[in-house]
């Protein structure tokens, strides 16, 4: 688990499965990190556990009697959900705030932020009690329609949250009753500004202090400034220290993680780390892939950030040199589906490998259009390719609902008159389930 507070805290986490009752207590570490004129609050990070799977735990964290809240562990077997969203941002511009702000993760992560009263003042001006506030509003004098999901406002904006669609697609994946979120990349859109990693994590508490969430990074998780900030990735990698270890990955820009008992293996790439054959990204891939077992992990999933294949006219052939670097250890290996983000749209192939279509190679799918400042990416290329089955520029979130050993289902959600409308579906054959497909993408390249 992670957590940020402005003062200094214990940094231990009390937790147990009734609530009230802490049976369990545990102590970690606490950092800070610095960028340009910005300092962090105190970063505190625990590791908890042993965890049973399928079960409701109840928590604090420092110490802290002012609050409890909870997390779902996923369960020890299929069938599992997970959600996917990409590109899930704030958009609102810096604001200054005086918040006590709590994070964390157990086996894999979940994230939660809080403040201590409940209410945020500038000026003159008071804001209260807004957390999922909804309807008309007097506020500061002026009436506002409030919309919004978490508790980030902007008083120079008067339809308040997040374009309405970031918003509305958290409200939404809220509904999903998933048991871990993906994020594929581009997490807060902070671009340099620290503050937007702060409001980010208020706006994605209320679901990730309940569930798991893995994300990779995206090229918004940058942010380098020469000779003042020449480390890429320092913000992120602060704040979102994901379980890489546990894969024996060097870095936490990429790392594997296993779901169900093992019978869901998910890898989670950095399109902005380092991929060329020889480098530590592709050598500790080939290791992780000799590690599994098909016959025990029926699922093999992969999640990047820039797509591989994409007939929108945004970002078009950004991901050709991961494609060409890491394709072919994905085909060989039988990978089911790779999801990716960056573009802000929604498309779905049909199974690929080198360009072409191919019923052995992985389904692609981008998911790019979780809700964000810059808008989406409506113009795609034309004629549509063969092998892109559906695409529509529009914001919405994923769900891969894995039922048993053979088959998955894939549903896309647009967002819709603020109703998450199923728009594209389709059943996955894990490339395991059947031994002659399998066989056939093993051959292919040796």
């Amino acid at each position: 688990m992670t957590w940020i507070t402005d003062d200094e805290a214990p940094a231990t986490v009390d937790y147990g499965t009734e609530e009230g009752k802490y049976s369990e207590s545990s102590t970690g570490s606490t950092h800070v990190y610095s960028f340009a004129t910005y300092t962090s609050g105190k970063i505190h990070e625990v590791v908890i556990g042993p965890l049973d799977p399928d079960t409701v735990y109840f928590y604090r964290c420092g110490g802290n009697p002012g609050r409890e809240l909870s997390f779902k562990t996923p369960p020890a077997g299929l069938p599992i959900k997970f959600t996917i969203v990409g590109n899930l941002t704030s958009i609102l511009p810096s604001m200054n705030f005086d918040f006590l702000q709590f994070c964390g993760y157990f086996s894999t992560h979940t994230l939660l932020h809080w403040d201590r009263e409940r209410r945020l003042e500038w000026k003159e001006e008071k804001w209260t009690e807004y957390v999922g506030l909804e309807g008309a509003k007097d506020v500061g004098g002026r009436q506002c329609n409030v919309s919004m999901y978490g508790n980030l406002l902007d008083k120079n904006m008067c339809d308040l949250g997040q374009t309405g669609w970031t918003s509305s697609t958290l409200d939404h994946v809220s509904k999903s009753n998933s048991d871990i979120l993906l994020l594929p990349g581009d997490l807060s859109y902070a671009d340099l500004d620290q503050s937007r990693w702060d409001s980010f994590g208020r706006l994605v508490e209320p679901l990730a202090s309940s569930r798991p969430w893995m994300v990779t990074e995206g090229n918004h998780e940058i942010e380098t400034i020469p000779l003042i900030e020449s480390t890429p990735f320092k913000p992120y990698n602060a704040r979102w220290h994901m379980p890489y270890e546990e894969s024996a990955s060097p870095s936490n820009l990429f790392y594997s993680f296993g779901a169900a008992g093992g019978s869901v293996h998910v890898l989670m790439l950095g399109s902005y780390a380092d991929f060329a054959a020889g480098s530590d990204q592709f050598k500790w891939l080939q290791a992780d892939l000799a590690k599994l077992d098909r016959s025990k992990t029926p699922w093999l999933f992969a999640l990047i950030h820039a797509p591989w294949y994409n007939s929108n006219k945004a970002h078009h052939g950004e991901g050709k040199e991961m494609r060409a670097a890491l394709e072919e250890l994905l085909y060989a290996a039988g990978v089911d589906a790779v999801f990716a983000g960056h573009v802000h749209a929604y498309e779905r192939f049909t199974s690929v490998y080198d360009k072409k279509e191919d019923r052995c190679g992985a389904v692609h799918i981008t998911v790019g259009d979780g809700g964000n400042r810059e808008g989406l990416a409506s113009k795609y290329k034309k004629p549509q390719p063969s092998m892109s089955l559906f695409r529509e520029a529009s914001f919405g979130h994923g769900q891969l609902y894995v039922q048993n050993s053979t088959h998955a289902l894939w549903s896309w959600h647009r967002n819709d008159d603020d109703e998450a409308m199923v728009a594209d579906s389709v059943w996955i054959t894990s490339l395991a389930s059947n031994p002659s497909l399998f066989a056939v993408s093993s051959e292919n390249v040796e």
